[in-house]
Formats: C-alpha cells, structure tokens, sequence
C-alpha cells in the first residue's frame, strides 16, 4: 500500500490514523490539489492505492471516524446510503442536546480524563459541537 512521496509527506503518522496535515475543508476532510483540480485527501489515497478511479456516487468511508484520516486500512468503499447507515450506527446522526446536556458537558470536561472525544461519543455528538459548547460560540445564554 504506496502513495506518492509528495503525498506521504504530508501524513502525519504517529497515532492509528495517518491524519492529513495540509489544508482541509470545513468539516474537516483533506483537500489537495493536483493538475488543477480539487481532491478529498482519502479518497485521493484509497485511489493510488487501489489503482482505480472513483466515480461521484462512490464514497471512501472511515472505520476510524477521522475525517482527516487517509491510511488505507481505515478507509472502504460504499454508496450514500452506507455512508447514512454508518454515520447513524456510529451516532453521528445530529442528536439534539438539551440545556441539560449542555450544562453537564460544561461541568464534566477535564482534559486528559473526560475529554472532548469522550463528550462527544458520550452524547452522540461531533467533538466540532462539544468544543462550541465549551468555548462559548453555542448555548451561551445556559449557566
């Protein structure tokens, strides 16, 4: 499972994950460029490493969760509806929070032992939500 030296570079692979350190889109998915077009980072690497060329309708999926993430044996192939199916099995489904929810998030945050990972997987949430709530930018009038 090869990609590109210029590509390679640009992961960060300390952790599981080979998390893509250039620019990324505002949910948080890697972009590059590359003969004048704009590519999604993982779904460029599942291609260098499957040799094939994906069509619109198919999506590279994460075993992992992270949108960042590019290393091949986190990323599989499936359709809208898959990607639907495990975003809701994951509980990424956009749960609404309560301000009671809100409330407990804000008292139970402790770096390094209830992180915002752990929030967010506690309420069904992306950590993107949980650290909204904690800085303030959402829910700011719940005490």
């Amino acid at each position: 499972m090869t990609l590109t030296v210029p590509f390679d570079a640009r992961l960060d692979k300390r952790t599981g994950c080979w998390k893509w350190t250039g620019s990324k889109n505002k949910a948080g998915y890697g972009k590059l460029t590359r003969q004048r077009t704009t590519h999604i980072a993982h779904r460029y690497a599942y291609e260098q490493v499957n040799h094939c060329v994906l069509r619109k309708d198919q999506h590279v999926l994460h075993t992992c969760d992270e949108p960042s993430c590019c290393r091949p044996e986190h990323l599989f192939l499936g359709t809208h509806t898959d990607n639907m199916k495990d975003k809701s099995r994951k509980l990424r489904n956009g749960r609404k929070l309560t301000p009671d929810d809100v409330r407990q998030i804000r008292s139970q945050y402790q770096p390094y032992v209830r992180t915002q990972k752990t929030l967010a997987e506690t309420y069904g949430v992306s950590i993107t939500l949980i650290q909204d709530i904690l800085h303030n930018r959402i829910w700011q009038y719940v005490k």
